[in-house]
């Protein structure tokens, strides 16, 4: 299993837009659906169609959108999977209400997530409350060892007091951090 996390992006900046991860990895995934490949977009986190346009300009009907108008999700279907941003307590909710478990899919998956879909596919991650409180949960991956900051680089997604408090909580987990910027990617291999 090969695990990509992106740090999500700026959709109010266009040039954050233009380096929107479908539209980084359009090439590739098209190499993908030409091969044969089944591709898979999760837009759980922000389900109210925000992505479906975007997806359908980059892949037509050949990667298949799975919303919560999604019956079953056959999650060993897919080779390539992608877990959109959004709102990261939707997202783990939605998943673990549709059976996700990395032990359902493909050994030779390519799990891609962005912003929220990064933080999910942890072993833990966070979520700031309206006060600025910063709160933890268990996530999808937890052999992964990680928790990943996203929007490191932006001070609305990721306040100054984010970066102390993961730390000390990751130093009390032995989880790496990793901490991304907006369009910024890590690739890490991984056996489930």
């Amino acid at each position: 299993m090969q695990v990509t996390y992106k740090g999500g992006y700026n959709k109010l900046d266009p040039q954050h837009a233009k380096e929107f991860i479908l539209a980084s990895h359009a090439v590739v995934v098209r190499e993908h659906i030409n091969a044969g490949r089944h591709i898979g977009v999760v837009t759980y986190a922000k389900d109210d169609g925000y992505y479906d346009g975007r997806i359908r300009s980059f892949f037509g009907e050949k990667a298949r959108i799975i919303n919560h108008a999604s019956l079953d999700p056959q999650w060993g279907d897919y080779d390539l999977l992608y877990l959109l941003g959004g709102n990261q307590l939707r997202l783990h909710k939605a998943l673990l209400d549709h059976s996700f478990s990395l032990s359902y899919l493909k050994s030779d998956v390519w799990l891609v997530g962005d912003s929220a879909g990064a933080m999910v596919l942890s072993a833990f991650y966070y979520d700031i409350d309206d006060t600025g409180d910063i709160h933890f949960h268990e996530g999808l991956y937890p052999d992964s060892k990680r928790i990943v900051i996203v929007h490191a680089d932006n001070p609305s997604y990721a306040p100054e007091h984010l970066f102390l408090n993961v730390e000390k909580f990751a130093s009390g987990h032995n989880l790496e951090v990793i901490k991304l910027n907006e369009n910024q990617e890590v690739v890490r291999i991984a056996t489930i």
